[in-house]
């Protein structure tokens, strides 16, 4: 079984340079959190290599949106996570961030929902790439 990692973006965003994810991760590391970049690479490595079964891998509530979260507590490392959503054998990696607690971030999830639901409907819609991006309550988050 072949699993591959995407990170989606906005084709027709001209001035978009790299995929949000990808833009996380290089926020994360201009401000100092280079822990848990090397937490988020090394999770989606065990990601690429074990697909669904990877030990990282967590499904938000009833949510067609995943997590990768490291087991640790506190500190750097144990805040890191990235979000994402599965078709077929393709994981597509859409936020990352850093933060303390065990609660998702309501504006990673929404990006990410958001992102889900523009690959579905088939549009290259990305709320960080627009002026005002629709707000969703968890009930309406696939």
């Amino acid at each position: 079984m072949s699993i591959r990692i995407a990170y989606p973006y906005d084709p027709e965003e001209l001035e978009a340079r790299n995929p949000p994810f990808v833009q996380d991760l290089i926020d994360l590391k201009v401000h100092g959190y280079t822990e848990s970049v090397m937490e988020i690479i090394k999770m989606i490595a065990d990601l690429k290599l074990n697909g669904k079964d990877c030990r990282f891998l967590k499904q938000l509530r009833n949510y067609s949106i995943l997590e990768l979260k490291t087991h640790s507590r506190g500190g750097q490392k144990g805040g890191a996570r990235a979000y994402l959503f599965r078709y077929h054998e393709t994981f597509f990696i859409c936020r990352a961030e850093w933060k303390p607690g065990d609660e998702p971030s309501q504006d990673c999830l929404e990006d990410t929902a958001f992102m889900l639901l523009a690959f579905k409907q088939r549009r290259a819609l990305f709320p960080n790439r627009m002026k005002n991006p629709p707000k969703f309550e968890k009930e309406q988050i696939p």
